[in-house]
């Protein structure tokens, strides 16, 4: 026989999201035994574990202790040089949706995966006055000018260049004849192929392993000045890349990794 003082207690869900607690206290008495059944319910609580990979990539929310069947609401604050990809684990808006939800049926554990990425603005940055014409011929090149601005900005994912940015601003179609304005990337310049997106033109595969020549500005002598052009390319593998040496001085470009020309 249990003395007053022994209690045990069983903690078990049940349906409709209840909790029962059972006590039974066993108590002995010169007269007899006295046994008493407590019976409490409340409701099923779980655990939401929200971690972040890697551990400095940015600060969680949503972590704590729901009732069984509510809605846990999820998101990470990216730090600086980190960005958000997916959720690992039981999400339901969808793994690469950063403010998410999770249903709390049970003890559950998320985690964000976010990456390291920096930007460097300005990478490159000159102008041309002078451009040839290709195919090169011995021609004045005073008649063949064309004078512009380019910046070259590159986002890294860790220390390899994932993407590349190419800003063309014209200037002055100057004496020459009109033109095209074109640039040439020589095949093996970059180590991975990927996409490029040309000024406003739809999405394109990029081929590292062929020239590539873009077409930046149709005609030069139907801008007044200031248009801006864009090519952007974005690597399926990151590689590691720097557009030194070159010789910002030389106005036609020699030494550069890419070859500007008119046509």
């Amino acid at each position: 026989c249990l003395n007053d003082k022994v209690r045990d207690s069983i903690d078990q869900c049940i349906p409709k999201d209840y909790l029962i607690e059972v006590i039974v206290i066993d108590a002995c008495h010169p007269d007899g035994v006295v046994d008493t059944f407590i019976l409490t319910v409340k409701p099923c609580e779980y655990v939401l574990t929200v971690l972040v990979n890697p551990s400095g990539g940015g600060t969680p929310s949503g972590a704590g202790t729901y009732t069984q069947n509510s809605i846990a609401v999820i998101s990470v604050a990216e730090n600086s040089g980190y960005v958000f990809v997916d959720w690992t684990g039981d999400v339901l808006g969808g793994s690469t949706a950063n403010s998410n939800t999770v249903l709390m049926d049970a003890d559950k554990t998320v985690t964000a995966n976010l990456r390291w990425h920096e930007v460097y603005e300005p990478f490159c940055r000159f102008a041309f006055e002078d451009l040839p014409i290709t195919p090169y011929d011995a021609n004045d090149w005073d008649y063949n000018d064309w004078v512009g601005d380019v910046a070259i900005d590159c986002q890294y994912y860790g220390e390899g260049l994932e993407k590349i940015t190419f800003t063309v601003i014209h200037e002055n179609d100057g004496a020459g004849l009109d033109s095209e304005v074109w640039f040439k990337i020589p095949a093996g310049t970059f180590s991975s192929a990927g996409d490029y997106v040309l000024n406003t033109d739809p999405s394109a595969p990029f081929d590292n392993t062929s020239d590539n020549d873009f077409k930046f500005i149709s005609s030069v002598e139907a801008l007044s000045g200031g248009e801006t052009f864009t090519l952007v390319i974005t690597f399926g593998t990151p590689l590691p890349f720097t557009c030194s040496p070159f010789d910002v001085s030389d106005i036609f470009g020699k030494g550069i990794f890419f070859q500007p020309y008119l046509h």
